[in-house]
C-alpha cells in the first residue's frame, strides 16, 4: 500500500498488485464503495486478477469518497476529487513506477471525476476506459430536483453533520 497526500492535505491510498511490466493501470471506484470492488473474491475472476494475469501493474485508488477511508465522512465534491485526488494519484504512480503516463479504468463517479480532471488538463494519462458514465450525463427529473435542494449544506447548517 502507498499512502499519499493531496495538495489540499487529504490522505489517500493506493494499493498495488505488481503483475509485471505491462502497466501501470489505475482502477478508480464509484460512489459509496471502495477500491475493493475490483478485487472481490466472490466471482471466478475479478478485474485485478484479469489484469494481473497478463502481467499488468495494477493500482487500486481509494480517493476521498472511499468508504475504506475516514475521508468519506468529510464534505467534498466531485470537483475536489477531480482537482486534487486524480493529479496526486497519477503523480504517485508515475513517481513510483518511473513511467511518463499511465492507463486508468474508472467506474461510475470515479469515471465522472476522471473526465472532469482530464478536461481540467490532468497530465500523465495515456488512455482511459470509462464504465457507466462519462463527462456528459442526464439524470431523471426527480434526481435533478433532489440535487437542487443542496441537502448537505442544509444538514450542516442544522448541525446534523460536521
Amino acid at each position: 500500500m502507498y499512502g499519499f497526500i493531496t495538495d489540499d492535505g487529504v490522505p489517500l491510498r493506493l494499493t498495488r498488485y505488481r503483475g509485471g511490466r505491462k502497466g501501470p493501470v489505475l482502477l478508480s471506484h464509484g460512489l459509496d464503495i471502495s477500491s475493493s470492488i475490483f478485487s472481490l473474491d466472490t466471482i471466478d475472476m475479478n478485474l485485478v486478477e484479469f489484469l494481473y494475469a497478463p502481467r499488468y501493474d495494477v493500482w487500486l485508488l481509494d480517493y476521498r469518497f472511499s468508504i475504506a477511508l475516514p475521508t468519506s465522512e468529510l464534505l467534498a465534491s466531485g470537483d475536489t476529487v477531480a482537482q486534487y485526488d486524480y493529479p496526486a494519484a497519477v503523480s504517485k504512480v508515475r513517481t513510483v513506477t518511473g513511467v511518463s503516463a499511465i492507463q486508468i479504468i474508472a467506474h461510475c463517479v470515479g469515471s465522472i471525476t476522471l473526465f472532469m480532471s482530464l478536461l481540467a488538463s490532468l497530465q500523465g494519462v495515456q488512455s482511459s476506459v470509462s464504465s457507466q458514465v462519462a463527462a456528459h450525463y442526464v439524470v431523471p427529473t426527480l434526481t435533478a430536483s433532489k440535487a437542487e435542494l443542496h441537502l448537505p449544506e442544509v444538514l450542516q447548517t442544522l448541525g446534523s453533520i460536521p
